[in-house]
């Protein structure tokens, strides 16, 4: 299940889930059954989309993106 990523901070390209020009640190700020919406530290929002059959490769995604550090200075 996503909703536990919800407040967690990711950063990095994201395997470009979020399109080839993002490397930002953003934070999820919403998660839906399909999809994570994250904030950047500039307050500008981008979103993720998961297909059905990838839900457990979402996870496994997420958790590579995650933060080790995960200081939230905004």
């Amino acid at each position: 299940m996503l909703k536990k990523y919800l407040g967690k901070t990711i950063c990095g390209y994201c395997n470009g889930y979020f399109g080839r020009d993002d490397y930002d640190t953003k934070k999820i700020v919403f998660v839906g059954k399909r999809y994570i919406v994250t904030e950047n530290s500039e307050g500008w929002g981008n979103i993720a989309y998961f297909t059905k059959e990838s839900k457990k490769e979402a996870e496994e995604l997420i958790e590579l993106w995650l933060d080790e550090d995960e200081e939230d200075d905004w």
